[in-house]
Order: structure tokens, then C-alpha cells, then sequence
């Protein structure tokens, strides 16, 4: 899989801020600038840094259908 200049901003973002939820993070990689048009964009580029192994994505206990995000070492 091609790692992206995007997948690695979002890697940055989790190592910079372990266990953040997963939507600051496609927020913060999203590259519109209005948040809530297309934030899809945004969540797929952090499933594809999950997908390639650059950050760990756990289920949020605390909430239902949320994901929290963590650096891998």
C-alpha cells in the first residue's frame, strides 16, 4: 500500500496526541475547509493509515461507535 503525505499528517497528529478520538484526527487531515463538507474525505485517510499500519485504531468504550486512536511503536 502507498503511504500518502496525508496518512502520514495523521500518524503525526496521533503521536502528538495518543488516544484522541478518531474524529479530531479526519478533522485535522481533512483538506476542505469547511469540516462538515465532505468529512468522509478526512475519515478515509485515517482508515488507510489504520489499514497501513501506521496507527491503531481501538474501540471507544465510553462511546458507542467511536474510535480511539493510538501511535504505533
Amino acid at each position: 500500500m502507498k503511504i500518502g503525505p496525508k496518512m502520514l499528517l495523521a500518524a503525526d497528529y496521533v503521536k502528538n496526541h495518543p488516544s484522541c478520538v478518531m474524529r479530531d484526527c479526519a478533522h485535522f487531515v481533512n483538506p476542505h475547509p469547511q469540516p462538515s463538507r465532505c468529512e468522509k474525505y478526512g475519515y478515509s485517510i485515517v482508515w488507510r493509515a489504520v489499514k497501513a499500519g501506521l496507527i491503531d485504531a481501538r474501540v471507544n468504550l465510553k462511546r458507542r461507535g467511536s474510535y480511539v486512536l493510538f501511535p504505533i511503536n
